[in-house]
């Protein structure tokens, strides 16, 4: 069972285990995609952080649409 409280946040760490591989989304195997790097964070109530996240998955779309971000998509 899981908790949301840290007992001691200098010792203790979150974990995701994710039902996918990231890697098939990352051009870089050392730092996360950024789409899941958006599927891992609540903006809550922050604006700055929505606006973070809106400016990257800007990011992403333009990257896609350049072909530069390792992912292809296939039209039918």
């Amino acid at each position: 069972m899981g908790t949301d409280t840290l007992i001691d946040d200098t010792t203790q760490a979150e974990i995701e285990i994710w039902c996918y591989n990231p890697a098939l989304l990352s051009k870089d195997l050392v730092i996360v995609d950024a789409l899941s790097l958006v599927a891992s964070v609540d903006p809550g109530n922050d604006e700055r952080i929505e606006q973070a996240i809106d400016m990257l998955l800007a990011n992403v779309w333009e990257d896609m649409a350049y072909g530069t971000s390792g992912i292809s998509i296939t039209m039918p």
